[in-house]
């Protein structure tokens, strides 16, 4: 509790010298009520602030108070710190943790990926080393086909050669239409036909044949 401040001891005024009166003043007991008095109207009077002088007692209690408040909202602060701090460890644990398992899955997929990556390469180098086999293979058919055919015209040449040097003692008689239905004795029949408009054998042939040519054509030897 505040207690009232003590009253400044009263000075004395220096004594005058000679017989000069002296002015005396006296206080006034209430001063607030001294200040409405009609007298004191035009007087400045100033109020005085009260002077607290605080006890030691007091000034420990306001210190301990104070202590107190102070620990009151440093331990709420801890705890709103420690709840708020335990929160956010926990959510980012759970970020970390997910984003750990999402790592995992995309290196699983990448790893997978990469692995079907290689197969396919390891398809398309095996489909280009059997194309160009078969290319190789192709160009050398297409070659040995020409080859064959150059040959096959060689012998077809040498097969005419040899039938005509063959034919010494044979006629081909050309431009005999073509029956539907004919046979060697309807062929002999017209050659011998034939023979006897000119001076030679009346023999019947010992062979005939139509020649396969396109041109129609009748081949016997006597």
């Amino acid at each position: 509790m505040a207690s009232k401040a003590p009253r400044s001891p009263k000075t004395k005024a220096p004594a005058r010298s000679g017989n000069t009166p002296i002015d005396q003043t006296q206080s006034v007991p209430n001063i607030s009520q001294a200040v409405c008095e009609p007298e004191f109207v035009n007087a400045t009077i100033r109020s005085k602030r009260p002077r607290l002088n605080e006890s030691p007692s007091s000034q420990s209690q306001l210190e301990d108070f104070k202590q107190e408040l102070k620990c009151e909202i440093t331990d709420m602060l801890s705890s709103w710190k420690d709840t708020n701090v335990l929160n956010l460890i926990a959510e980012q644990s759970g970020l970390i943790n997910k984003l750990i398992a999402d790592m995992a899955e995309l290196k699983s997929q990448n790893s997978q990926i990469q692995k079907t990556n290689k197969d396919i390469e390891k398809s398309i180098t095996f489909v280009c080393d059997q194309y160009d086999n078969l290319k190789n293979q192709v160009n050398r058919l297409q070659s040995e086909c020409l080859e064959h055919k150059k040959y096959a015209e060689t012998l077809e040449k040498s097969i005419s050669d040899l039938q005509h040097k063959s034919r010494s003692s044979s006629i081909e008689v050309r431009n005999i239409p073509n029956q539907d239905i004919e046979s060697t004795a309807d062929l002999t029949k017209l050659v011998t036909d034939i023979a006897r408009t000119w001076p030679a054998s009346a023999h019947p042939p010992k062979i005939i044949y139509r020649s396969p040519y396109q041109i129609p054509c009748c081949n016997f030897v006597e």
